[in-house]
């Protein structure tokens, strides 16, 4: 596959993540914030979408809904076990949450913003559900701004070996006789570490420009915020048994539960479905 068609097969992963999460998502930072979810976010709209899906000649959907603290999970413990397609319906309600939820923060109206700033979310996997959480965005900023300085200087310094390497007459790649164009792999070369002085620039910029005075105040906003979360309403994961004879679960929910999602995940963190294994204690 092309590079122009795997960006158009995220793009379109990303839409239905959102057509999933951003309705709910808006409801309950709404509910959050006690005011009329339109007022908290001028653009909503009541059009989320759930995920339809069969088991054992049975038709489910998955989708959210709040609920007060304290409740029971709303996904059955069998259904978990026993049916690889409600994990992964579940996973692609994770993995929407996930992604959307930061994008739509920022989305919340001029008055709301500061309330709700880096906002976002831990996961129960006993109640299926996912509670508020304030966290520093300042400094989990300033710690990917560090993190991205020490992949420039690693890059700095590989294109620059690269460069003396292209230079020095009895370097190993000059011997071995298999460049047919010196000068314009070494011209290349420089440009790509002149790229790497704009991009230190703009990480050093975010790195300078949050102080430690920040953090520490940012810190103490959280905790406090997060003294309380556990009183607000939960977001709920919902798998419930639909009408076979519901057209709508037949003709559209059946056909949102896409295939090529998990490509775009990290392979260094654990897939919600993995958790999910992990947590009810399922073998592949």
């Amino acid at each position: 596959m092309n590079r122009a068609k795997q960006e158009e097969e995220k793009k379109r992963y990303v839409d239905k993540l959102f057509k999933y999460a951003e309705t709910p998502i808006k409801e309950w930072l709404a509910e959050y914030l006690k005011v009329d979810t339109k007022v908290a976010f001028p653009d909503y709209a009541d059009n989320s979408e759930d995920i339809g899906f069969k088991h054992d000649d049975k038709y489910y959907v998955a989708y959210y809904v709040t609920l007060e603290p304290g409740q029971k999970s709303k996904v059955s413990v069998d259904l978990l076990k026993n049916s690889e397609t409600t994990r992964k319906a579940c996973s692609q309600l994770c993995d929407a949450i996930q992604i959307v939820m930061p994008a739509v923060v920022k989305t919340a109206a001029e008055a709301y913003l500061e309330k709700i700033r880096g906002f976002y979310f831990n996961f129960d996997e006993k109640t299926m559900s996912f509670e508020l959480l304030a966290v520093n965005a300042k400094k989990h900023e300033k710690i990917m701004a560090a993190q991205q300085l020490d992949k420039l200087f690693e890059m700095k310094s590989s294109f620059e070996s690269k460069l003396a390497d292209l230079d020095n007459p009895e370097s190993a790649i000059i011997k071995s006789g298999c460049i047919s164009d010196l000068a314009g792999l070494r011209e290349e070369t420089a440009n790509h570490l002149n790229q790497l002085k704009d991009l230190f620039a703009k990480a050093e910029t975010v790195y300078d420009g949050i102080s430690e005075e920040e953090i520490k105040t940012e810190d103490a906003r959280c905790e406090e915020i997060n003294k309380s979360m556990n009183t607000n309403n939960r977001l709920h994961l919902v798998v419930e048994e639909s009408d076979p004879e519901d057209q709508i679960v037949r003709d559209e929910s059946m056909k949102r539960l896409p295939v090529f999602g998990a490509a775009y995940q990290d392979t260094e963190d654990e897939t919600f479905t993995e958790k999910l294994k992990k947590y009810y204690a399922l073998q592949d």
